[in-house]
């Protein structure tokens, strides 16, 4: 694989995947789609979109997603969010959550791509009324694009000037 100077796999170099490389993206036992195939499938969706251009260094790992940085063919950075519903440990999100309305049978992949078509339905709406979220560019799949936030999260916080202050707004 080719990796540019940032450290980022081009996405476009995907077409040039040889036959053994698919054996990591698709499980033998009936060829079942694996997660690392629905990653591909979405990233290149967004590739032929002109939406993600690259793809880079993971940045944070949640219950329900991973996150990577990653930029648009312009080298501008966005942020990418892929949902991975049905981790070992938060099996019980079918009963709690109602992305699914009861149905009785609902894969882990199917789930995850309702859980991020809602996110970026929600961060869209948020968004057009003007609250400070992330920039929603695109979603496909599982994967929600988002423009990347520069700044710390608030547990990486040591010390702040005015703590009521920022009460104050967060409580707004």
């Amino acid at each position: 694989m080719e990796e540019s100077k940032m450290g980022r796999m081009d996405v476009g170099m995907m077409r040039y995947l040889q036959g053994e490389h698919f054996r990591v993206l698709v499980a033998f036992d009936g060829y079942r789609l694996t997660v690392l195939g629905y990653d591909y499938l979405a990233l290149k969706a967004l590739c032929t979109r002109n939406v993600v251009g690259s793809v880079g260094n993971k940045i944070g790992v949640g219950k329900e997603s991973d996150v990577f940085v990653g930029g648009d063919p312009d080298r501008n950075d966005l942020c990418l969010k892929f949902h991975r519903l049905g981790r070992t440990s938060f099996r019980r999100v079918k009963e709690k959550r109602d992305y699914h309305n009861k149905r009785r049978a609902a894969s882990w992949l199917y789930l995850s791509r309702l859980a991020a078509a809602k996110e970026f339905a929600f961060l869209k709406a948020l968004s057009d009324r003007g609250f400070p979220v992330p920039r929603p560019v695109d979603a496909c799949r599982h994967l929600v694009v988002m423009g990347l936030v520069d700044g710390k999260t608030l547990c990486h916080v040591d010390h702040l000037q005015d703590p009521g202050t920022l009460y104050d707004r967060l409580s707004l």
